[in-house]
């Protein structure tokens, strides 16, 4: 009996579909601590969907997730009550509207594995290559770390599987670099892009893949367009987009921070230094495709003009690299060199391919093949550890923060709630949505209004810069003493310091206030306390 192979291509995206969906079970409810950058995109997505786009966040810029957000955001609106107008349900239900929307991310790219996967078997007729190309996102290990909450990187594996099946396509078919390939190419930078500023050394590529300066040209032009239609809130925000740009090239540190001298050497060095620790297996991969693909531009052979075409996508991928690497050393995170990390399989066929280059003789593509599946497998094996780390992790930090908003549900709803802290979640879904305000939505009209509805008599101390936020009054200890409702005072860790700070920042415009309390909660696991305040005249 005669097995269909093709069966095999459905084997990773089923898998990434069920990691997916419980990962999306293990880090449950965003708000209790993944607000950063969850939440800002939650808002962003929001204010898209209701037509701001002028009030969305564009840091990142994240723009195609957002305006992807906004639509599923729509759709899920559909199906509620209608108990709430849309603005209000959502920030009710914040977490419920994130957590379909981190599913449709999850199905949306098991999809796109899916694809990439028939497409390099359609082009190469080679099902080893097409396996290879759907374990990009199986062999990162921060991957893990974000594969059930709302991250740019995720839905940067789309524009990069579309751009490796279109080097295949250019080193397999002698005809590629018709206007069509031009559109794709276009369309697949403008969405990296669009997602994240850190993929901008990915329009080097396609200059390796299209034949004519005409049709460079037109790559160009259709990036840029495809860049402004995709990035909408960056369109209506481009001066402000354009500081921020400019503003992290000039300074050495991340976010605009540090000297303006694009880069300080010490700092810079000591990030390679961290990159290639962390990063050894992509490094040597790409050290092995240059070796060997400079022995082969010494080698004659028949295969001349696959060769050429083979040299050019090397060297266009070894730039794109360079320029990936020194993005990342200058301000350094293992995040922002995912683009690259994903093209570790496609580094692989390259050295397969340089390998035939050099030698027809069947023993040795035979041995070529099984290093490359070995060494596929030790790197998927060595993934494990990483799932049950993230799971077991998360799982245990979830459940004791679980057991602090169970307390708290047991509060009073008519009451007065001080938040304070700076962690990446609360139990208090108010801090999620005040937190995320900060950074996006605040020219809403009438936002603070219907929120003050929402969430009353809520108050939060940003201790990193010394302010108290609210949505309705200000803080006035004589009105809340008077209301007769109890105060409480939620605090990310309880310990006098933190107190102390909290309590003088409050009434640093009262002075005439004793302040009393009474411990009601204190979780043993993340050290947060929850505190009775009394407040009488002196």
């Amino acid at each position: 009996m005669k097995i269909n192979l093709k069966y095999l291509l459905f084997i990773f995206p089923a898998i990434y579909l069920l990691l997916g969906f419980y990962l999306r079970q293990i880090f449950g409810d965003l708000s209790l601590r993944s607000t950063d950058p969850d939440y800002l995109h939650f808002l962003s997505g929001i204010c898209i969907s209701a037509g701001q786009f002028s009030e969305a966040n564009i840091d990142h810029p994240g723009s195609a997730l957002q305006v992807l957000l906004a639509g599923v955001f729509r759709v899920v609106y559909l199906f509620r009550e209608r108990t709430y107008p849309f603005f209000e349900d959502a920030m009710l239900n914040s977490d419920l509207y994130l957590a379909v929307g981190n599913l449709v991310i999850s199905i949306l790219l098991a999809g796109t594995i899916l694809w990439a996967g028939f497409a390099v078997w359609k082009t190469t007729k080679n099902y080893v290559y097409a396996l290879l190309i759907q374990t990009g996102p199986f062999l990162i290990d921060i991957w893990y770390e974000i594969y059930g909450r709302i991250y740019p990187e995720l839905l940067i594996l789309i524009p990069v599987l579309i751009i490796q099946v279109q080097i295949l396509k250019a080193l397999y078919d002698e005809n590629h670099g018709k206007l069509n390939d031009v559109l794709i190419l276009s369309f697949a930078v403008a969405l990296g892009m669009s997602l994240k500023m850190t993929f901008i050394p990915f329009i080097i590529i396609p200059f390796s893949l299209i034949p004519t300066l005409k049709k460079i040209l037109q790559y160009l032009l259709f990036t840029v367009i495809f860049f402004f239609v995709i990035s909408l809130p960056v369109t209506f925000q481009l001066e402000r987009f354009w500081n921020w740009m400019k503003g992290i090239f000039l300074h050495s540190g991340m976010y605009q921070s540090g000297e303006k001298n694009i880069i300080d050497p010490a700092i810079f060095m000591s990030n390679l230094q961290k990159l290639w620790q962390s990063q050894k297996t992509f490094f040597i991969a790409l050290s092995v495709l240059l070796t060997i693909t400079v022995v082969i531009i010494f080698l004659k052979n028949k295969h001349t003009d696959k060769k050429r075409r083979l040299i050019l996508i090397v060297a266009g991928l070894y730039i794109m690299f360079t320029a990936s690497v020194f993005i990342v050393a200058k301000q350094f995170a293992v995040r922002y060199f995912i683009p690259a990390l994903l093209f570790y399989p496609l580094l692989l066929i390259m050295i397969n391919e340089t390998v035939k280059l050099i030698s027809s003789n069947k023993f040795i593509l035979t041995v070529t093949h099984l290093i490359i599946a070995v060494i596929i497998l030790i790197n998927l094996k060595n993934q494990l550890p990483y799932v049950r780390i993230t799971s077991e992790g998360v799982g245990s930090f979830m459940e004791a923060r679980i057991h602090s908003r169970s307390f708290i549900s047991t509060l009073e709803n008519d009451s007065y709630k001080i938040i304070v802290s700076q962690d990446y979640g609360s139990p208090y879904k108010e801090y999620a949505i005040m937190y995320s305000f900060c950074v996006a939505g605040g020219g809403w009209p009438g936002y603070m209004e219907k929120l003050d509805k929402i969430y009353p008599n809520t108050y939060q101390y940003f201790t990193w810069d010394n302010t108290i936020k609210y949505w309705g009054e200000e803080f006035n200890p004589l009105i809340i003493a008077e209301s007769g409702k109890p105060v409480y005072l939620y605090l990310e860790k309880n310990n006098e310091e933190l107190y102390n700070k909290t309590i003088d920042r409050l009434f640093e415009n009262n002075p005439g206030f004793n302040v009393e309390r009474k411990l009601l909660f204190e979780n043993p696991k993340t050290g947060e306390g929850v505190l009775q305040l009394f407040f009488t005249m002196k």
